[in-house]
């Protein structure tokens, strides 16, 4: 015989405002999202202006802030201290595209921790760059680039200024 058919719940997509500039699409099944789902699902991650990278975290004063983004929540380490950083190099193309938001994580990292992973840089004339940590047959560190031709690789010397800002720990592509 026929079987009874459920009623389909009714499902929409709404846009809630979360702030000015940021628009989130939340899937609802017959009720509109609350404000604790949201803070439960997302946290806003400060997105640091360039030249605050190299600022102890003591010293970061409001107007190094440039705004806030939205992550999920799994996306922050149990200790770590997350920020962003809108990101001009394309040295890591087409894994990070330019104008990405890079998702760091402040906490201090000796570079031999960082050998062949991605990690924001600060490169004395040059400024904050994206690049590969790796070990030189010398024993010399190389903050290289991916992209093709190696253009934009640098020596990494501490000696001259240079410093590793934090670990790579995601990316949030350009709209």
């Amino acid at each position: 015989g026929e079987g009874k058919r459920k009623p389909k719940a009714e499902t929409s997509v709404s846009t809630a405002p979360v702030q000015p500039h940021f628009q989130l699409c939340v899937l609802k099944a017959g009720r509109a999202p609350v404000a604790a789902d949201l803070a439960r699902a997302y946290v806003a991650v400060p997105v640091l202006r360039p030249a605050a990278a190299i600022k102890p975290l003591g010293r970061l004063a409001p107007q190094d802030v440039a705004g806030h983004t939205l992550v999920p929540g799994r996306w922050v380490p149990r200790a770590g201290i997350l920020v962003a950083f809108r990101m001009k190099d394309s040295g890591l193309e087409p894994r990070v595209p330019r104008g990405a938001m890079a998702l760091v994580d402040l906490r201090p990292w000796p570079v031999e921790k960082l050998t062949n992973r991605l990690a924001a840089v600060w490169i004395r004339d040059k400024g904050l760059r994206l690049r590969q940590i790796v070990r030189q047959p010398s024993g010399r560190y190389l903050a290289q680039s991916l992209a093709s031709g190696n253009r934009g690789s640098f020596p990494f010397r501490p000696e001259h200024g240079d410093r590793i800002v934090g670990r790579l720990k995601g990316v949030v592509a350009p709209l």
